[in-house]
């Protein structure tokens, strides 16, 4: 598994094009990085890799209960993980 990430409007529009043609039997998991409209930070929890999310090939069972709440879930709740993951 891997992790790309994209800040921009113009850098998603030339990756995913890209992606669809290179990505040969991978699975990708797409999901945004939300920011709360309160706190101005990032709000990439649960939801952006669950609600949010989308995939490209065949989608993959995520164990997602495993990570909330580890060392790992807290990356994510940080927004400190973010982007396309490859499985």
């Amino acid at each position: 598994m891997f992790e790309v990430n994209l800040f921009t409007p113009t850098q998603f529009g030339a990756f995913i094009p890209w992606l669809v043609i290179n990505r040969g039997p991978l699975s990708v998991l797409i999901h945004p990085n939300t920011v709360n409209p309160v706190t101005g930070e990032r709000d990439a929890g649960e939801r952006d890799h669950t609600q949010r999310a989308t995939w490209m090939g065949t989608p993959v069972l995520c164990k997602w209960q495993e990570f909330w709440g580890s060392e790992v879930g807290e990356m994510l709740t940080r927004g400190m993980c973010s982007g396309f993951e490859f499985v």
